[in-house]
């Protein structure tokens, strides 16, 4: 096992990997809650 290796890649890799799922998810609220008809103006506050 290489030692000297740097976490700085793994690390980026984490939080992107992490931010892949939020976004997905974000996403389908945004569309659920459009389909079900709340006012654009509501949803820009959540935002």
């Amino acid at each position: 096992m290489n030692h000297k290796s740097k976490p700085w890649p793994l690390l980026v890799s984490v939080y992107i990997t992490q931010y892949v799922g939020l976004a997905f998810i974000m996403s389908a609220a945004f569309a659920i809650l459009r389909e079900s008809g709340v006012a654009l103006d509501k949803l820009a506050l959540i935002h």
